[in-house]
């Protein structure tokens, strides 16, 4: 017997275990991985600076 459905109203409430992040948790998370990114960038440029100053400190030839 077929049917005919001429419209249909639905909510749809769904949760994400992931996504269950409250804003202050969030928060520290980001402000974490951005401290790391920095230590990261710092520990790059002072590499990159010894590098060429062995560069430099070493003859070429």
């Amino acid at each position: 017997m077929p049917v005919t459905i001429g419209t249909v109203n639905s909510t749809l409430n769904v949760t994400d275990g992931g996504s269950s992040l409250t804003p202050s948790v969030l928060e520290q998370v980001v402000q974490h991985a951005l401290a790391r990114l920095k230590d990261q960038q710092e520990n790059d440029k002072k590499m990159q600076e010894e590098q060429e100053i062995s560069d430099r400190a070493t003859p070429s030839g």
